[in-house]
């Protein structure tokens, strides 16, 4: 049967409708998936910047720990040097935490608990240097002998681990969410590029 001039202008107007819709469809997905990814990769940076400061916090209260150690044991007042510069940049390190967690329930009240554990530290510390200055060494070390000091550590290294785990979780999942979508765009601009040969075609 022939085709009639109006079958015609009929099939190829629904041809290009169908084609539109794709294109729009394609170009929806595409930006979607885009805005995904960008998503995705702000999460991995904020993982990234997390893993770095719970590592450095845990340096620092470390640092402090050490600072005190070795003043009750030597005397010498240098050793006092990386306690007192420790001190600002664990209160720094907590804040940038706190803005960085402030979307997760969970990593703020690990952060909450660990950030009232290194105080307690830091306190602990400052009454071992006191009583070092006011009562001598044997005095000190009567108080580093109770065991608090240790144990805040085990508990402040145990928080920050269990954050740092989750962080890196999430670094895990998100790049792999990443290289998804990625491929997913790939896939239907690919797809998209074949139906438009098709329907010129």
């Amino acid at each position: 049967m022939p085709i009639t001039s109006k079958t015609f202008v009929r099939s190829t107007a629904l041809l290009l409708l169908v084609g539109l819709l794709a294109l729009m469809g394609i170009v929806g997905t595409t930006l979607w998936l885009v805005e995904r990814t960008q998503v995705y990769f702000n999460e991995v940076v904020e993982a990234r910047e997390a893993r770095g400061a719970t590592v450095d916090l845990r340096a620092l209260l470390q640092d402090a720990e050490t600072s005190q150690r070795g003043y009750i044991i030597t005397g010498t007042k240098d050793y006092l040097t990386p306690y007192t510069l420790a001190l600002p940049k664990i209160e720094r390190d907590f804040e940038e935490l706190e803005k960085i967690f402030a979307d997760n329930p969970q990593q703020l009240k690990s952060l909450e608990l660990c950030r009232k554990e290194a105080q307690r530290r830091i306190e602990l510390a400052a009454e071992i240097i006191d009583t070092f200055d006011r009562e001598g060494q044997e005095a000190a070390f009567a108080t580093v002998r109770k065991g608090m000091g240790k144990k805040e550590m085990d508990e402040i290294r145990q928080l920050i681990g269990d954050m740092t785990a989750r962080e890196r979780l999430v670094l895990q999942s998100r790049r792999v969410m990443t290289e998804e979508a990625l491929e997913m765009t790939l896939y239907i601009a690919a797809g998209g590029l074949g139906l438009c040969f098709t329907i010129m075609g």
